[in-house]
């Protein structure tokens, strides 16, 4: 149902404090992905603020929102070629979304067995569609041996069990199959170029710490770079930044 003119008045005005958080959090977030070699720790990190935006107690953004600018929608890359493809044949491999890395721009990265490439109809590269948070959240985004996991796993991956906010044992179904994506997968810079290191058979007893290899990302980090991407960048997150800067406290 539509708002009436109290009731968003009365809405903006018990947000107010929450969405001055909200603008700072988007700032932070902007200044750590444009980073030219941004630690691993700084990726951890922005789990945080990402499943307090998206996710905590329905987010942020969902109770700021709908008083200023109505239904949210935000940008995400437009994979349903992708998806589709690997439900007829499952991938060995596959990481969606744009995310810079080191300065280069990534988009999807793709291992398969066999000689030949894939042609995928309909998939352009970097193309996006905009959507609401909750399929922004649900949407996949990464394929093992033909099973995927959600944005959304990922924040709460990092941020509950790799010591982005804390550290533990995985709890949820995907979180030991994000643990072992984050040893078997990792983009490295090499000489100026990016090479992606895949070592199936790879695991570890415990999630991987703070990486000592600072002129590597794995996996799971490159992709919450690139939700910040699409949160940061997406048309009616800027609209509703410009409108919580021109309120006035009540």
């Amino acid at each position: 149902m539509a708002l009436t003119a109290t009731e968003k008045a009365a809405m903006i005005a018990t947000t107010h404090e929450t969405a001055l958080a909200l603008v700072d959090d988007l700032q932070h977030i902007r200044e750590i992905i444009a980073k030219p070699e941004p630690t691993p720790g700084d990726i951890r990190r922005i789990s945080n603020q990402l499943r307090r935006i998206l996710i905590d107690s329905g987010g942020d953004i969902r109770k700021v929102a709908p008083p200023r600018i109505g239904p949210l929608e935000l940008l995400a890359p437009d994979i349903l070629p992708l998806i589709r493809l690997g439900e007829r044949k499952p991938w060995n491999f596959l990481s969606a979304g744009v995310a810079e890395v080191f300065g280069i721009t990534v988009d999807a990265l793709i291992l398969q067995e066999g000689a030949h490439s894939r042609s995928v109809k309909g998939y352009r590269q970097g193309s996006t569609v905009s959507i609401r948070l909750d399929g922004f959240l649900s949407q996949k985004i990464i394929c093992f041996e033909g099973r995927w996991v959600s944005r959304a796993d990922v924040i709460k991956y990092v941020a509950n069990v790799a010591h982005g906010v804390h550290s533990g044992d995985p709890k949820e179904p995907n979180h030991g199959l994000l643990k072992k994506i984050r040893y078997i997968a990792t983009v490295k810079l090499n000489g100026g170029n990016l090479t992606l290191n895949f070592n199936p058979k790879a695991s570890g007893s415990s999630d991987k710490p703070i990486e000592i290899d600072r002129s590597a990302l794995d996996i799971i980090l490159i992709q919450l770079i690139s939700a910040a991407r699409y949160l940061t960048s997406s048309p009616d997150v800027i609209r509703l930044e410009e409108i919580i800067q021109q309120e006035q406290p009540t």
